[in-house]
């Protein structure tokens, strides 16, 4: 549909566990990275019984070429992919590693930072993480993120980075085959941006292996690759103008997230080729007395606003919508030719997803083996260990 297989103009950054870098699905896509991990300029993804290749998995999702009799495509199989590695082969990683990972994607200008991991601190511990999302953010790099595994609402559960809620941000819950919400995926109407297949995903493998995981760490690179493909058409895109284009055309499921939906690629590329008018932001969460400018993108100005619950938001003409009262609304805009274009619910309130505690591993019956906190990055990778049951 889009004429092409995406673009190598077009960089993600997969800060992860590094990635098999010679896998042979990959190798044509793969440039240059660092493992921030043990300190060097070799990212490879080191294997053991708890990381099956987290990093090669989420870069195949991304981008493997679907070149190779035997293997898998990613969802923008022509893509360049920037392996950085700050988790070791235990899952275990160092949070300020994280920031530098970030940082590095930051000075080489990538446009596309994937992140399928997390971590379960209080908003003043995850400070610096939020600062360098900020950062990303400025650089005008899009930054998706995993919501976590641990089936709980990050609405009332810290979890950072995706709780960071920076402009760029896309976070992301799981979706099963029959488009319902995997027991183990967390989810949000205020902190979680949509749902994206994550349940049994078939990707690359370190040696050149194929193999199926499950988690919001599969979901992740699964929209990193959708807006790398979309990226490469229009490269003009910003992470808010993406996110809206993503929600504004994606399939209706019953998943709790701010659109309560889930990526639909085929009708993400339709959009963005024919230039579908849609609102940005599409789905959204203020704070009564806040204010948040709206515009209408692929549209001819002037536009004409309007609020459909004035008693819960205003909208000015300038596209300035304030928050009176909690609640919901949607915010419609008609262009200069006429064109309409409305977006989904904007809830007034109600937003504590950036609070405290929360656990962002899972648990349950089966009693961890490790330390908690490793427990909680394993889960990130394989939600369907025992001990991450609910």
């Amino acid at each position: 549909m889009a004429g092409n297989k995406g673009g190598r103009q077009v960089t993600v950054a997969v800060i992860d566990t590094g990635a098999d870098y010679t896998h042979k699905s990959l190798k044509p896509n793969m440039v240059d990275g660092y493992d921030f991990y043990e300190d060097d300029n070799d990212p490879m993804d080191v294997t053991s019984s708890q990381n099956p290749g987290h990093g090669t998995h989420c870069s195949g999702i991304i981008g493997a070429t679907g070149l190779i009799d035997g293997g898998t495509i990613g969802i923008s199989p022509e893509v360049s992919i920037m392996p950085i590695r700050f988790l070791g082969p235990q899952g275990n990683g160092d949070l300020m590693n994280g920031v530098k990972a970030i940082d590095y994607a930051i000075s080489k200008h990538v446009q596309v930072i994937s992140a399928s991991w997390g971590a379960a601190v209080s908003a003043s511990q995850a400070k610096p993480l939020v600062e360098a999302a900020q950062r990303a953010d400025k650089a005008g790099i899009v930054f998706v993120v995993a919501a976590a595994n641990d089936g709980k609402s990050n609405d009332t559960t810290s979890v950072y980075p995706a709780n960071s809620n920076t402009p760029n941000m896309i976070s992301v819950a799981a979706s099963g085959s029959s488009d319902s919400k995997p027991y183990w995926s967390n989810y949000g109407r205020h902190s979680v941006d949509l749902a994206s297949p994550g349940d049994g995903i078939l990707s690359t493998l370190p040696g050149n292996k194929y193999g199926n995981l499950s988690g919001t760490s599969m979901a992740t690179p699964m929209v990193s690759g959708l807006v790398a493909l979309l990226l490469a058409q229009d490269p003009s895109l910003t992470g808010r103008e993406v996110r809206s284009l993503i929600q504004a055309t994606a399939a209706k499921v019953n998943i709790e997230t701010a659109c309560d939906c889930r990526i639909d690629a085929g009708a993400a590329v339709e959009g963005i080729l024919n230039k579908k008018m849609f609102v940005v932001p599409f789905a959204e969460t203020i704070q009564v007395g806040e204010k948040m400018t709206f515009e209408a993108k692929y549209a001819r100005a002037p536009f004409k606003f309007s609020s459909t619950n004035a008693s819960v938001a205003t909208m000015a003409q300038d596209g300035t919508l304030t928050g009176v009262s909690e609640g919901d609304t949607t915010v419609s805009v008609t262009d200069a030719s006429g064109k309409i274009a409305t977006s989904y619910k904007i809830y007034v309130g109600n937003n504590s997803g950036n609070g405290g505690g929360g656990n962002n591993g899972g648990g349950g019956n089966n009693k961890c083996p490790y330390d908690p906190s490793l427990c909680r990055q394993l889960c990130q990778i394989q939600p369907s260990l025992p001990f991450c049951q609910n």
